[in-house]
């Protein structure tokens, strides 16, 4: 018999859906940070995976395409469970950069972040909500897909990028790449010498990565970052950029705030 799964305020027994929000921090003047999550629980035992999207917040392809996927999945049909979380880093995600302007760091290289008290910067918000989001990543999850894109500014080619190597543990997130490329027309990368749980690791023109961690429990928790392009509309095949704040469809896109200055890539 499986157990109830609960991430915050989001709480689903076996067989159900349940949708909340997980309380990641608070801002100076007692605000609360939420971001959204969705748990659909299965009737029958099997891995837990995690889903996240928007560790970078102009990144909405990913979103959209786990709404789908909550829209597509049974939890009667379902064997094991599956946690979404459309956007991570919310606050960047108002702001329309990559970087939360409270802070301007990036999540994606601060893995697995640090408790309040324990905060390196100033201020601190990234590296806290990352250290909740990762906590419950290792209290909870089997397997991990963090979700990736090229965002308003850039198309990108999608592809996944797994830790290359003979043991068991990279097996299988060679396995989990490869069922990722049999569902689209993605290409897989192998990386070489890939801390565990290091994205400082990967440069930052390499989108996507599939790592392995060993939580202190012995439990295997494999994590794979997926990459996708530019959004597609939903029911079409052309692709499309999203409204763009200031210029209009065709006036001058906004520069993301804080260290990162990335130049606009031309449409193919």
């Amino acid at each position: 018999m499986r157990d109830v799964i609960e991430v915050g305020t989001a709480r689903a027994e076996p067989g159900q859906r349940g949708d909340g929000v997980l309380r990641v921090a608070e801002l100076n003047d007692g605000t609360p940070v939420d971001i959204p999550v969705a748990v659909v629980n299965g009737t029958q035992d099997g891995s837990v995976l995690w889903v996240q999207n928007g560790v970078h917040g102009m990144e909405y392809v990913g979103a959209g395409a786990l709404h789908r996927v909550l829209r597509l999945t049974s939890p009667r049909l379902l064997r094991g469970a599956l946690i979404a979380v459309p956007m991570v880093n919310i606050l960047a995600y108002r702001a329309g950069a990559r970087s939360a302007p409270i802070d301007g760091l990036d999540m994606n290289r601060i893995y697995p972040g640090r408790p309040l008290h324990q905060v390196m910067h100033v201020f601190g918000h990234s590296e806290v909500v990352i250290n909740k989001v990762f906590n419950e990543i290792r209290r909870l999850a089997t397997h991990v897909i963090d979700l990736h894109a090229g965002g308003w500014y850039t198309t990108m080619s999608p592809y996944a990028q797994y830790l290359d190597g003979d043991g068991p543990y990279q097996e299988a997130s060679a396995s989990l790449a490869r069922a990722i490329l049999r569902r689209s027309d993605t290409s897989i990368t192998v990386a070489q010498n890939l801390c565990d749980l290091c994205p400082v690791a990967l440069m930052e023109n390499v989108p996507a990565a599939v790592r392995l961690s060993t939580p202190p429990d012995g439990r295997a928790m494999f994590r794979i970052r997926y990459a996708a392009g530019r959004a597609v509309k939903f029911g079409s095949g052309r692709q499309t950029r999203p409204p763009r704040r200031g210029g209009g469809p065709g006036g001058r896109a906004p520069r993301p705030r804080g260290r990162w200055r990335c130049r606009r890539a031309r449409a193919p």
